[in-house]
């Protein structure tokens, strides 16, 4: 049995990011502790051992850590019957980045041309955040304000790279650009 590519791991450890993400990161690392021990390492790497007997095992040592779920079952049930025991070894570290990173979220910025009240900042925030989240950004996403007067009204918001222009100014330039467009 060779050692996974990282690549392989980082599948695995994404295909846990959909479900209890807590119960998840506590389970690999029991499962990456236990595996440190011989007993344990002697149980899941031996070819002859039934896999039903090897996943009954896991099972029941996640029960007894108090992280054990179906879920989780059912994913040492694919890692074991695609014979990648070995990405047990390695799982942990991976799926705590990607699931601090995935919680992160977006970061944006909104300016106006003037302070906002923080009820004020709360609505714009609220507002923006569902839009972009229908655009298919990252939850969460968090905003910070900035003062840009030649704004003139309205506001602007910017997310990554995409721009959503609501400014005065920006209205009146594209009304300029539309009439000089007809004086041609």
């Amino acid at each position: 049995m060779k050692n996974p590519s990282q690549k392989v791991i980082l599948v695995y450890a994404k295909a846990l990011l959909t479900g209890d993400t807590a119960l998840a990161s506590q389970a690999l690392r029991v499962l990456q502790e236990t595996l440190t021990l011989d007993l344990y390492r002697s149980i899941v790497f031996h070819p002859s051992i039934p896999k039903r007997e090897k996943i009954a095992a896991l099972a029941a040592l996640l029960r007894a850590k108090g992280c054990y779920s179906e879920v989780m079952e059912r994913f040492l049930t694919e890692v074991l019957e695609k014979r990648r025991e070995k990405i047990l070894l390695d799982l942990s570290p991976v799926f705590d980045r990607l699931l601090a990173e995935s919680q992160k979220g977006t970061e944006g910025t909104i300016f106006t041309p003037f302070p906002l009240s923080e009820e004020q900042k709360g609505f714009v925030s609220k507002e923006l955040i569902a839009y972009f989240e229908a655009k298919g950004y990252e939850t969460p996403i968090h905003f910070s304000f900035a003062l840009q007067p030649d704004l003139l009204g309205g506001i602007k918001a910017c997310v990554d790279d995409h721009i959503l222009d609501l400014s005065l100014q920006a209205q009146l330039l594209k009304a300029k650009r539309h009439l000089n467009a007809e004086e041609r």
